[in-house]
């Protein structure tokens, strides 16, 4: 049977039902379960001060087999004039007597929404977990991946689904120094005027701006762009200040213009598998040791604004961070996912010697209904 997710007691079921799915997968990384709740309250997520969603949960009796998330993102539709749905948060028994339920409560809602369309599976927007997991079920993801059994991607194409765009995240080994072809480029490229600087804690409000102002120039080509909303800008804020000290933030600026910007943070990956996405009270000692000297790293953002594409910006910015030594104490780095169209960061992610470690796939569906021949 599949129920709305109304009550607080809902969302908690909702939000807790990984952990009786995934907790014996190899590949499942446990999400930050108190972001999770706020993420998911429509009085505090920042999700629902542009949008709408509800959730969905499959019950047999008191035994919950599934959860999926229908949203629509009224930002992303009046910016694209498109109508638009998603689904997200598809977390179930890879049956489809399960599977299918859930898809088509989710559709049906987006049906009443006046939506034509719909994408998915994608955590609410561009900038959260976006993609059906295809590859690397086998490895421990980084928190920023989501994890799905093998078996989701078969139902989801019987059910009509196509895919739309594939997306991969990497692994890179960490760098001890600037590789040649970085200190390369940044010798050869000598742009007047360009300054790098680091990230200022006190000034958040002001740095934040900062990256948001650059990410809407840089990623307006992207098919999943929209412009940033301020609630959205100040979560990701929170968490920036929480994770991020100086080194990990690194900007570029001609003339004093913001022309670009990297975002490397720790991984906690390690540690939410070891404390069960939670960190209170007892992962606070390792959290504070992974953040001082992580032993992996995530490449949350490397945006360049366009007229900077070609000139060596990106090289400028990844010489600077290599040179903090943030990563001195760290065996990898990730990516965040990188769209399979993304072939500047694809190519310079390879040039680095990342490697596939995950891959993801974006699925579409028309909602119109069927004509009758």
């Amino acid at each position: 049977m599949i129920v709305p997710v109304e009550s607080r007691t809902d969302v908690r079921v909702f939000v807790d039902l990984p952990w009786s799915l995934y907790r014996q997968a190899p590949g499942w990384t446990p999400p930050h379960r108190s972001s999770d709740l706020r993420f998911h309250d429509p009085a505090r997520g920042p999700f629902f001060t542009f949008g709408t969603a509800q959730s969905f949960l499959s019950r047999d009796g008191r035994r919950i087999r599934g959860r999926i998330t229908a949203h629509v993102n009224h930002a992303y539709n009046t910016h694209h004039g498109t109508s638009v749905g998603g689904f997200g948060f598809l977390d179930a028994e890879p049956e489809e007597s399960v599977v299918r339920p859930l898809v088509d409560a989710a559709e049906d809602w987006l049906r009443r929404q006046g939506c034509s369309d719909v994408w998915g599976p994608m955590e609410f927007c561009l900038y959260d977990r976006v993609g059906l997991q295809i590859e690397g079920f086998e490895r421990p993801l980084p928190m920023s991946a989501a994890h799905h059994p093998p078996g989701l991607l078969a139902i989801l194409e019987a059910a009509g689904y196509t895919k739309k765009s594939d997306a991969t995240v990497f692994s890179i080994p960490a760098p001890q120094a600037p590789p040649p072809f970085v200190k390369s480029v940044v010798d050869r490229c000598r742009i007047p005027g360009i300054k790098v600087r680091f990230y200022r804690p006190r000034r958040l409000a002001d740095e934040a701006r900062v990256i948001r102002e650059i990410a809407d120039r840089a990623f307006s080509g992207n098919w999943l762009y929209f412009p940033f909303p301020p609630a959205l800008m100040q979560f990701h804020a929170e968490e920036m200040a929480t994770l991020a000290g100086p080194a990990n933030v690194v900007f570029a600026e001609v003339g004093g213009n913001p022309v670009g910007a990297i975002v490397v943070i720790p991984d906690l990956g390690p540690l939410l598998r070891a404390t069960s996405g939670r960190l209170i009270p007892w992962g606070l000692p390792e959290f504070f040791r992974q953040r001082r000297a992580p032993r992996e790293l995530l490449v949350v953002v490397i945006a360049v604004v366009p007229e900077y594409h070609t000139l060596g910006v990106a090289a400028h910015l990844i010489d600077a961070m290599v040179r903090t030594g943030i990563q001195r104490h760290a065996r990898r780095v990730c990516t965040t996912w990188v769209d399979e169209g993304n072939f500047p960061m694809v190519n310079a992610f390879r040039r680095f010697g990342g490697t596939v470690y995950a891959r993801y796939r974006v699925l579409e569906k028309s909602l119109a209904p069927e004509t009758q021949v």
